[in-house]
């Protein structure tokens, strides 16, 4: 194969695997927009009341550093070798419309495709790698509920009953009014 046949091969490759991170991405947003309608938040967004800057009840975080809001342009950086794109689906929770602190719980997931359908999975961050006791799961509307649930079983924790289970869900720093 002579060099213009290689390089429209890698032109097409390059296509195809671009084509297949937007995808990764598609998913992410949707299993996002799948949690939200599955909670019913009182808003889609809450404004931060001194910079006027609108933040979503439920929203992606990139992971693949330190949290920070997830950007599809560089997505490609949150994606493992074994094909997997990571990133934390973040529930801001408060104890009033107007009232801060607010707190942002994030679930680290990852999502991939096999056999050319979407799977989910949750994710353990810190590891860069799936969560030892999950399992990859292809139903957006089943992995949304479990997602919940996992939420809901996080955070009727106890302390009066000894130690918490290591676990790769956790809260980002408050969310405090600017003064």
């Amino acid at each position: 194969m002579k060099y213009r046949e290689l390089n429209d091969l890698w032109k097409t490759f390059e296509e195809r695997n671009r084509q297949w991170v937007h995808s990764l991405v598609t998913q992410a947003f949707s299993l996002q927009k799948t949690v939200f309608d599955r909670l019913e938040p009182h808003s889609e967004f809450w404004e931060d009341s001194q910079s006027k800057e609108k933040f979503r009840y439920v929203d992606l975080l990139d992971i693949s550093g330190k949290s920070k809001p997830f950007n599809p342009g560089v997505a490609h950086e949150s994606i493992t070798e074994a094909g997997e794109l990571f990133f934390g689906v973040s529930v801001t929770f408060e104890q009033g419309e107007k009232v801060w602190p607010k707190r942002k719980l994030n679930v680290p997931v990852a999502v991939r495709f096999k056999e050319g359908k979407a799977e989910f999975v949750f994710f353990d961050e810190q590891e860069k790698t799936v969560e030892s006791n999950s399992r990859w799961i292809s139903d957006i509307e089943q992995f949304a509920q479990d997602l919940i649930d996992k939420t809901e079983n996080y955070l009727n924790y106890d302390p009066y009953q000894g130690p918490q289970k290591r676990s790769a869900i956790g809260f980002a720093p408050d969310i405090k009014k600017q003064p």
